[in-house]
């Protein structure tokens, strides 16, 4: 491990600590306690309960290797009309950031801490704004280019600090980004043996789950969507929790675990339970641009918590497509009908429209059962 060769602190754990427990193929975890390890030994009852972690590695790497380059190809799609076809769209609104390495090559959307708008970031400009708290930065998800183009100063400069020359596919580089670490992302719990409570796919899973945002979102969080007090906590007659906040009574099923306390002051959005929030139900509860905040900084966290670093604007040029859509609600002059969905450069001015999000699925055409 010190000298640089293939293993990595990973294994070297694997081998030096005691696994404690493992999950089997269908991700249960064996009930045996495994206190030994294999440097030092273990006895044969422990060395017998971590075999079927050790199939679990072997079943994932076969059969789920596939799943990422399903996962790759979708994304690519989706972003393959993403390119650069403007100077500058000219919008001065943009995505907050905080950690001065999410802002450095990007520019600025709105004057802050006596930096003029379109100012681009460099390290020591990204670190006195940080200072103040961060600053709204320009990006591909707020571009205002026509079509699913966008322009340089929303995409900012390439990873060498280049300027995207006119015409470059930074949809296809940024989805390339995106998609190669997914393998990664499966075949990482390979080499962990399987171990209980790190699945092999829990990040690949969640990452699928929240780029292809499938109707019925499993292992959601629930929502409060009013502001108020816990008055209650009780169990519900089918099973789980229900929650009444003031006037409203909240459902947990029971496969996830209520995480506000009796008494408690809720704002509109917190979540009540475990689970992963689901971007459309962030949409209902808070807006659009909430819900692309947590959908973008998810995405992010599910790359993180597999060791995978990925920059936030790779991720804000993917989702380009997937959260520029609206529903109608009134066509106006329109030849469009109430009820369908069209991409935002298709708004007309005397048209009513409700945004919404789709997922990577229905990138090339957006139907009732994609999108929401």
């Amino acid at each position: 491990v010190n000298i640089g060769a293939k293993g990595s602190v990973q294994n070297l754990r694997q081998i030096l600590g005691a696994p404690v427990a493992v999950s089997d193929v269908e991700d249960n975890i064996v009930p045996v306690l495994i206190d030994g390890n294999y440097a030092a030994g273990m006895p044969l009852t422990s060395y017998l309960a971590t075999m079927p972690g050790v199939r679990k590695g072997i079943v994932d790497r076969s059969l789920q290797t596939s799943e990422p380059g399903a996962l790759s190809k979708e994304i690519m799609i989706s972003a393959l009309s993403t390119r650069v076809i403007m100077d500058d769209c000219g919008t001065n609104k943009g995505i907050y950031e905080t950690n001065p390495e999410d802002m450095i090559d990007r520019y600025l959307a709105k004057t802050k801490a006596g930096y003029q708008h379109n100012t681009l970031i460099t390290p020591e400009i990204a670190a006195d704004l940080a200072k103040h708290g961060g600053a709204e930065i320009r990006s591909p998800v707020y571009c205002d280019a026509p079509g699913q183009g966008v322009c340089k100063k929303c995409y900012g400069l390439h990873m060498g600090g280049q300027e995207p020359e006119m015409q470059s596919s930074v949809g296809v580089l940024s989805a390339h980004a995106l998609s190669e670490p997914t393998t990664q992302m499966v075949m990482r719990t390979f080499h962990k043996g399987g171990l209980g409570g790190k699945s092999i796919t829990s990040g690949f899973l969640g990452l699928r789950r929240l780029l292809e945002l499938p109707e019925n979102f499993p292992g959601q969080a629930v929502l409060s969507e009013a502001d108020g007090k816990v008055n209650n906590i009780n169990k519900s007659p089918i099973g789980g929790w229900d929650v009444h906040i003031g006037d409203n009574k909240f459902y947990v099923p029971p496969t996830e675990k209520v995480i506000v306390r009796k008494g408690e002051k809720i704002k509109k959005g917190q979540a009540l339970s475990t689970g992963m929030y689901n971007p459309r139900k962030v949409l209902e509860v808070l807006g659009r641009d909430p819900a692309i905040k947590v959908m973008r900084d998810m995405i992010k966290d599910q790359y993180l918590d597999n060791g995978i670093k990925i920059k936030n604007r790779v991720i804000e040029t993917v989702m380009r497509p997937l959260v520029n859509v609206y529903r109608i609600d009134d066509p106006g002059s329109s030849n469009y009908v109430e009820g369908e969905y069209i991409p935002k450069w298709e708004i007309k001015p005397d048209m009513k429209v409700t945004p919404s999000i789709k997922g990577v699925v229905s990138a090339v055409t957006a139907t009732d059962r994609d999108i929401i």
